[in-house]
């Protein structure tokens, strides 16, 4: 009995050559290696969290004895000029918030500015890049598509082909995103009625 006890314990391990021994199997070494790390990483995490409030309270004891020792022991309290710029500070800070505040709350009082856009149809952004409005929608429907950057703040759109031999129809598109007037100006008009 003992001798099957052995041979279980043992397992696949050849005594004579080692072979079989759990460190030659690197599956089960990097299984372990990587359950260590994890360990090790949220071991080191929970106690950084633990120690946060530990750290607190030490900062809120020398905080006390701090502000103790400057009131009381080196008469502080007698020092009237201190408090009144301190609450004249605090004060201003206060009413400067408070009126922001109110100022915020007046201006966009009953306005929902959480509304969708909504959708961005063809005909919008063939005007705003100045194509085509069928050309747009020829470009929904491709998979893949070739963009030229050409130097008059223009691209070339085209779809990818792996066939080299077949004639790519390019659409030519306005890309100005360094110059915003160039997109404007068709609606420069719209917006100086407005």
């Amino acid at each position: 009995m003992t001798d099957d006890k052995n041979k279980k314990l043992q397992g696949n391990v050849n005594p004579l050559t080692d072979e079989g021994l759990i460190i030659e199997k690197s599956d089960i070494m990097k299984k372990k290696r990587f359950s260590n790390l994890s360990f090790k990483f949220y071991s080191w995490f929970c106690w950084i969290y633990l120690l946060r409030s530990v750290v607190m309270l030490i900062l809120w004891y020398l905080g006390i004895r701090i502000s103790f020792f400057q009131m009381v022991d080196m008469h502080g309290w007698n020092n009237f000029e201190f408090f009144f710029s301190g609450i004249l500070i605090l004060s201003g800070i206060f009413l400067f918030m408070f009126y922001w505040n109110r100022y915020n709350f007046i201006k966009f009082r009953g306005a929902d500015r959480r509304k969708p856009l909504g959708e961005c149809n063809s005909h919008y952004m063939a005007k705003y890049y100045m194509t085509k409005t069928a050309d747009i929608e020829q470009l929904k429907n491709v998979a893949n598509i070739d963009v030229e950057f050409n130097e008059d703040s223009t691209v070339a759109l085209s779809e990818s082909n792996e066939d080299e031999e077949k004639e790519e129809e390019k659409v030519t598109a306005l890309y100005a995103p360094q110059n915003l007037d160039l997109h404007l100006k068709p609606h420069k008009r719209t917006l100086e009625q407005k």
